[in-house]
């Protein structure tokens, strides 16, 4: 399992497109008459006749009100099936709503829709303006707020045009005017209070905008405000409980844990993201402090093996699924059984992958075919598997490999094949043509952003790395290495021509042999050197 940190910018410029198509029904209505209301036909000659038509029609040949698709508010997925031709989506939201750019004031931004909700004209930028949903119950902002200026159930109408509302949905009670920046110092001039109280903190896109920083650290959810939960942080790289809320499901309340949180609406969301076993979950210490049905148990994450936080579980979920096999994973291999009893279902971020596809086989690139990689939903790379427990000596059975995840020790599938040590095995692209190790090596390789060092064929690669780590000019036109390393014995010492590494993170680090590179030079003697 990995943290999954979530920020939904709900910016409007920038989201539409233009397009335009018919809809079903009547075909055309005559101006003038019943059917299209009395005196909205304007008469003149020629192309000077016009017609104001009702919602979901437009002006066609002559005095006629042509059928133009749904109207401003109406719920929607493409821009084609607009009557004004733009559908307005918030990041990561299937469907939106339909809307219009260029309106000159409220009266034009009717909501034709039956969710009760007003639209304003807000300008979302110098001089472009868009038809925009508020909350149930809200009036239209004045549109005078900067950075840090509340606009929860107003959205951006409540902010000046370059100050765009950071929220998770229209009702996020934490909804901000924010602006772009670079440095904390940017943000200074925030309202609100002392000015270490905003920081430039990037969020979805990479973009940096200025948000409230000072954050309540926690225990359990008796330590939040009112209608805040305790969840699971990062904060100077340690994880942390923090008071917040992203979503409006509360702890215990029902859930999919096969759902990806980063595409579900607030709405559909845990207050504290993560879903366990179909239950909202929230950081804990004891099970009293979790909802009933739910235990207070110790959680690790992949990506963070030396951290544990504790967190509210439901009822484990079991299926028949066996050590190994694929299980469901926040959306990866989603249409896979659940584990058998005493089986966790680990899995990867697709996020943290971060490699798009089409087809299951575009993700064998980045992933052991042993840990099941799987094309989801979303068009990410992800891989997921039942995993057993280690033994009493922190070992697993052939076929399988030890890793802490936590600080517990999990039994990871193992993917073999003939490759040797010190042989090129397919590391993240590189040597991906290569054989898999045999049982008991690892693959261990360079990062190619890190080597730096472009390439039109492999013997450039021998300018930057060692040849006995097979030097490999990859598919995007960058240097790498990979190799197949046995583990160092009880002395920490390797065979003849392996040297011993430490790799990985305190206190997690491991002794690996890796392949030496020698030749005839003496001491004093010079040798190839970057």
């Amino acid at each position: 399992m990995k943290v999954m940190r979530m920020f939904c910018l709900m910016l409007a410029a920038g989201m539409l497109a233009l397009g335009l198509a018919g809809c079903p029904g009547e075909q055309y209505l005559e101006c003038g008459t019943e059917s299209c209301d009395p005196g909205t036909c304007i008469p003149g000659d020629g192309a000077d006749a016009t017609c104001d038509c009702p919602p979901g029609y437009k002006q066609g040949e002559g005095l006629t009100c042509v059928m133009g698709g749904l109207p401003l508010g109406a719920i929607c997925t493409e821009d084609s099936q607009c009557v004004d031709g733009r559908c307005l989506k918030y990041t990561g939201q299937a469907e939106g709503y339909c809307t219009k750019t260029d309106c000159g004031s409220d009266s034009e931004c009717v909501n034709h829709a039956d969710d009760g909700l007003e639209m304003c004209c807000v300008e979302v930028d110098v001089a472009f303006f868009i038809c925009m949903k508020i909350g149930e119950g809200c009036q239209c902002g004045d549109g005078t707020g900067t950075c840090g200026a509340s606009c929860t159930c107003m959205s951006d109408s409540a902010c000046q045009p370059g100050f765009p509302c950071l929220a998770t949905s229209i009702m996020d009670p934490g909804a901000i005017c924010s602006k772009q920046c670079t440095t904390d110092d940017d943000c200074n001039d925030c309202v609100g209070g002392a000015e270490d109280e905003f920081a430039c903190i990037a969020i979805s896109g990479g973009d940096k905008y200025c948000l409230k920083s000072n954050v309540q650290p926690c225990e359990r959810n008796l330590d939040c405000d009112e209608g805040e939960v305790c969840m699971v942080d990062v904060v100077d790289g340690l994880l942390v409980g923090s008071c917040g809320r992203q979503g409006a499901l509360d702890p215990g309340a029902e859930c999919n844990d096969e759902d990806d949180p980063s595409t579900l609406t607030y709405d559909e969301r845990c207050a504290a993201v993560f879903c366990f076993n179909d239950m909202c979950s929230s950081v804990c210490t004891l099970d009293s402090d979790c909802p009933e049905g739910m235990t207070c148990e110790t959680i690790g994450f992949i990506d963070m093996p030396e951290q544990t936080i504790d967190m509210c579980f439901g009822p484990p979920i079991t299926g028949e699924a066996e050590a190994g096999d694929p299980c469901p994973f926040n959306g990866t291999n989603a249409d896979a059984d659940y584990c058998l009893p005493g089986l966790a279902c680990l899995g990867y971020d697709r996020a943290g992958v971060a490699t798009p596809c089409t087809t299951d086989e575009d993700c064998f690139d980045v992933l052991p075919p042993a840990e099941n990689p799987d094309c989801a939903d979303d068009g990410m790379c992800g891989a997921s598997f039942c995993s057993p427990p280690c033994d009493e000596n922190n070992e697993c059975e052939d076929g399988f490999y030890p890793a802490l995840v936590g600080d517990d020790c999990y039994c990871i599938p193992e993917t073999t094949g003939t490759s040797p040590a010190g042989g090129p095995c397919p590391f993240n692209g590189t040597n991906d043509d290569a054989d898999f190790c045999q049982s008991g090596l690892t693959c261990l390789g360079y990062d190619r952003a890190a080597v730096n060092y472009p390439c039109d064929d492999d013997e450039d690669c021998l300018e930057a790395l060692p040849p006995a780590e097979n030097p490999d000019c990859a598919d995007d036109g960058m240097c790498g290495a990979s190799f197949c390393s046995p583990p160092c014995d009880e002395n920490n010492e390797c065979e003849p021509g392996f040297y011993p590494a430490l790799v990985g993170e305190p206190p997690n680090q491991q002794c690996y042999c890796i392949p030496e590179t020698t030749g005839s030079s003496g001491p004093g003697d010079p040798c190839p050197f970057n």
